[in-house]
């Protein structure tokens, strides 16, 4: 994290979200965008009220066309992972995340309700850790 504002309960909320993600496997795809795009930066913003968490993570890619193929290859994987992972926490946060290529850029969406990611987050935090082997 290089930057975060906000309540300090709702920025740990944040920073427990994304190692969520990253549990779910879906930050794995993000090694396509570098392929694509060497070295590319990419981008976390998580916004978050009472009502609703807004997670997007954007990369930029090297054309339009690069943009558009990623993202339509994105959504199959997406829908794949979603049925791997019937049944689990990940099912859902990947559910409800869209990806789309505009211009020269990926943005993948996340889009839940607060108290969803809440119960995911304190779900894990419950689940013992698995041990190092």
């Amino acid at each position: 994290m290089t930057s975060k504002s906000g309540e300090e309960d709702l920025v740990d909320l944040g920073t427990r979200l994304v190692a969520a993600m990253n549990d779910s496997g879906i930050l794995f795809y993000l090694k396509k965008i570098n392929e694509d795009k060497p070295g590319t930066k990419v981008v976390f913003t998580i916004k978050q009220d009472t009502n609703e968490v807004v997670a997007t993570v954007v990369s930029e890619v090297t054309s339009p066309d690069s943009a558009r193929q990623l993202a339509a290859g994105f959504k199959v994987l997406l829908g794949a992972a979603a049925k791997a992972r019937a049944g689990k926490d990940e099912e859902v946060l990947i559910k409800h995340t869209t990806v789309s290529g505009d211009g020269q850029t990926i943005v993948f969406k996340l889009t839940m309700a607060h108290k969803e990611v809440v119960d995911i987050v304190k779900k894990g935090m419950a689940e013992p850790a698995p041990s190092p082997s």
